[in-house]
C-alpha cells in the first residue's frame, strides 16, 4: 500500500540536499512513498550550484518512485512550495513537506503517515509536525500546540485549501479580533511582525502566513514529544536563515508515542515552547546591541584616527 506523498523543495544545496534524501530513504517507509522533489530555478551566479543540486535530486533513490520538477525559472521558496503543495495535495489528498536542510529521523515517516490517518476526519488538525524545540523541559509525548511547524510537516487537501498568501488581509482579521497577544504565543515570538513585514514586503515568509491561516481557523499542529526532524541549514548557507545553533536537537531514536485523547492545546508543552522562544529573542537582542556596540566603538576610532 502506497503511503502519503513527499514533496521535498531544493534550490542550490547539493551537499543539504543529498544528507536530507538520505535521511528520509533511511525510513524503512520509503520505499512504499512516492517522492517529488521541486528543484527552484538559478538567480544570477548560481547557475552551478543550482545544476549540482539537480544532479542530486535526479540520482535519489529507495523510494516507490521520483519525479524531479524542474523550474525554469527562480520562483522564490514561497511560491515554489505553495505551489508545489498545491499541486502535490490536489492529486493525492495528503501531503509530506520537506526542504533540502530539514533531516528526518528513522522514525519521521512512521509518525507521520499514523497521524495523517489518525486525524484525517478531524477538522481541528492543520497539520502534523516534525520538529520540537530543545525545551527545558522534557516533553517526551505527542502534543498539540496552536502555531504550525515548518521543519518538516504534513497536511491534507481540505487544510491546505484554507491556505492564504494574503499577508494584508491575514495580520488585519488577526486585529480585528484582538489576537496579536494570543498569536504571539503569549508574547513570547514577534510572529505578528513577521507577519506584517510579509504584507509589508519585507519577507515573504509562506510559514508564517500558513500559520495566520490555520490559527484563524482555529485549528491545533501536533507535535510528536521528540523531535522527528533536525534543521541543518542554519549554517550561513541558506538565502532565508542566518547562523546559530539555538534550534540544535537532538534526534529520537525511538517512535513516537501514543497520540493525545484529546485535541486541545497542552499546556505544559506550550509554556515550555514560548518560553524557548523568549530566550532566542533575548539573546538575539543581546547579540544585536553587542554588534551595534562594536560597530560604534570602530566607527569612533576610525574617525579619531582620521
Amino acid at each position: 500500500m502506497m503511503l502519503a506523498p513527499i514533496a521535498l523543495f531544493a534550490y542550490n544545496r547539493p551537499n543539504h540536499l543529498a544528507r536530507s534524501i538520505a535521511a528520509l530513504a533511511a525510513n524503512p517507509e520509503a520505499i512504499r512513498s512516492a517522492l517529488t522533489i521541486f528543484c527552484d530555478g538559478p538567480v544570477d551566479g548560481q547557475t552551478a550550484a543550482v545544476e549540482a543540486t539537480r544532479a542530486v535530486a535526479r540520482g535519489a533513490s529507495g523510494f516507490a518512485t521520483v519525479d524531479v520538477v524542474l523550474r525554469p525559472v527562480n520562483l522564490g521558496l514561497a511560491a515554489s512550495v505553495s505551489s508545489g503543495v498545491s499541486a502535490i495535495v490536489e492529486r493525492y489528498g495528503s501531503i509530506i513537506v520537506f526542504e533540502d536542510d530539514i533531516l528526518a529521523s528513522q522514525h519521521c515517516l512512521n509518525y507521520l503517515n499514523r497521524a495523517l490517518k489518525h486525524y484525517h476526519d478531524d477538522q481541528r488538525v492543520a497539520s502534523i509536525g516534525c520538529y520540537v524545540f530543545p525545551v527545558a523541559l522534557p516533553l517526551g509525548r505527542p502534543f498539540f500546540l496552536r502555531v504550525t511547524d515548518c521543519f518538516g510537516w504534513a497536511t491534507w487537501r481540505d487544510r491546505w485549501s484554507s491556505y492564504s498568501a494574503d499577508a494584508t488581509h491575514l495580520a488585519a482579521e488577526i486585529k480585528r479580533r484582538s489576537l496579536g497577544w494570543s498569536f504571539d504565543l503569549e508574547g513570547s515570538y514577534p510572529y505578528m511582525r513577521m507577519l506584517d513585514d510579509c504584507a509589508a514586503g519585507r519577507n515573504s515568509s509562506w510559514a508564517v502566513r500558513w500559520y495566520a491561516s490555520q490559527f484563524l481557523q482555529g485549528r491545533l499542529c501536533l507535535y510528536p514529544g521528540q523531535t522527528m526532524s533536525a534543521n541543518i541549514g542554519m549554517d550561513g548557507t541558506g538565502v532565508h536563515s542566518g547562523v546559530t545553533d539555538a534550534y540544535n536537537n537532538v534526534l529520537a531514536a525511538e517512535p513516537a508515542g501514543d497520540f493525545p485523547k484529546d485535541v486541545l492545546e497542552d499546556a505544559a508543552s506550550f509554556e515550555a515552547t514560548a518560553a524557548f522562544l523568549a530566550k532566542v529573542v533575548s539573546d538575539n537582542a543581546r547579540l544585536g546591541e553587542r554588534i551595534r556596540r562594536r560597530l560604534r566603538g570602530l566607527y569612533r576610532r576610525t574617525f579619531a584616527d582620521a
